[in-house]
């Protein structure tokens, strides 16, 4: 999209899933190669098993290995994101990562879902 000053920023959504299960189970892959920031919008409905925080698994090629992704501080990256239908943005330490995956975990534990939990992941260049 164009901007008044003849700037364009690419937007791309895509929709990602969370499995139910009890192993851990990590959304679709997500190109973010092309982008600078990223949020997204949790669509399910129904609630959450435990309370869960949604955290980032990041990788340098599609079929690479997934790690989970800390900051400076040590801290594990984490959005909470307990109520549906709302838009939450994502920590800017996410912009050098080719791929992410996300993942449902508290202290940085997964915790299997009942139900599939769907995101719709919102990327601007």
């Amino acid at each position: 999209m164009a901007s008044s000053n003849g700037i364009t920023r690419k937007i791309s959504n895509k929709t990602v899933t969370i499995a139910a299960g009890t192993a851990l189970t990590l959304s679709d892959a997500i190109n973010f190669e092309d982008y600078a920031s990223m949020a997204v919008v949790l669509t399910s409905t129904g609630a959450f098993t435990g309370s869960p925080l949604l955290a980032f698994r990041v990788a340098t090629s599609e079929t690479g290995t997934y790690y989970p992704l800390y900051g400076s501080t040590g801290n594990l990256l984490q959005v909470s994101v307990a109520v549906n239908g709302k838009a939450y943005e994502c920590p800017e330490e996410l912009f050098p990562w080719a791929w992410v995956k996300l993942w449902l975990q508290t202290s940085g534990s997964y915790i299997a879902q009942a139900a599939a939990k769907n995101f719709i992941v919102v990327m601007k260049a």
